[in-house]
């Protein structure tokens, strides 16, 4: 009995479609790892594979453009210095104020103070003073004075701040000491380092006390050479441990990556606000 029309056409489908999957794994397997099995089978039944090798694109020639002139850059010898490590630097107190500003602020405070001018003995430090005595008219052992010395260098660092007194009368003793205190209260407002002020009791009392630290040193003293006689001293010279030597040396323009002759002195471009000077005629 013959099979009819319909059932030989699934018979045809069915094994098409095996065939097809068939192909696509044998496909699968003879392409993998860049077609080694299909070179395997083909050097089987004979065949050398050849490999077709196609040009590379030829990369676009690089513009000539002029060479920069070697340029020589000095460096400082402190670039090619070991490194720092461990604690190498200190905390390092410093007065910041300059020396003409500090001397304006206790003309403004009341103390009769000359100009920021080159000292008298050396044109290395540049000081200004003030000097009031009272009763210059009397006998020399009824005077008493107020003396008060501001110290810096000539771009204004301040160096020392020193207050003498000498009174010669009881009255006298209160109202100079009195000034002696209003000089460091008015110094430590204006170098922020209020805790300067915290001795004015003892001045007021004239207790003689010393203070060192971080390299700052504030000391008030009576002199030997009489009685009455008082010294107040500010200054940066107190003593300084090897840790704050190196920053006080790494802060020392003149010595470390020092600026070039003239820059410090060069005064900054003056920028004006065209809304200062009115409208522009278009």
């Amino acid at each position: 009995m013959e099979k009819s029309p319909s059932r030989r056409r699934g018979n045809l489908f069915f094994w098409f479609i095996l065939a097809v999957i068939a192909g696509a794994i044998g496909a699968t397997v003879l392409l993998a790892r860049d077609g080694a099995n299909l070179k395997r089978l083909m050097r089987a039944f004979g065949y050398t594979p050849t490999v077709l090798e196609t040009e590379k694109p030829a990369l676009p020639a690089s513009p000539k453009s002029k060479r920069l002139r070697n340029l020589s850059i000095p460096l400082d010898p402190i670039v090619f210095l070991r490194e720092i490590k461990d604690a190498e630097s200190g905390f390092l107190r410093r007065l910041s104020i300059d020396g003409k500003a500090l001397c304006k602020g206790f003309a403004d405070a009341g103390f009769a103070m000359s100009a920021w001018s080159p000292g008298v003995f050396s044109s290395k430090t540049y000081e200004c003073w003030g000097e009031q005595v009272f009763n210059a008219d009397g006998e020399p052992d009824k005077q008493s004075s107020f003396f008060l010395m501001v110290k810096g260098l000539p771009d204004g660092e301040l160096l020392s701040a020193r207050v003498k007194f000498i009174f010669a009368t009881p009255d006298m003793r209160n109202k100079l000491s009195k000034e002696a205190v209003r000089m460091l209260t008015l110094l430590a407002e204006k170098t922020r380092w209020g805790d300067l002020a915290d001795h004015a009791a003892d001045i007021n009392a004239l207790k003689p006390f010393s203070l060192d630290a971080f390299g700052l040193r504030v000391k008030f003293s009576n002199e030997f050479g009489g009685p009455g006689r008082y010294n107040l001293v500010v200054s940066r010279d107190g003593t300084l441990t090897d840790a704050e030597k190196r920053t006080r040396n790494f802060f020392n323009r003149a010595t470390y990556l020092p600026l070039p002759p003239g820059v410090e002195k060069k005064p900054p471009a003056i920028v004006e606000d065209e809304r200062k000077q009115g409208k522009r005629d278009d």
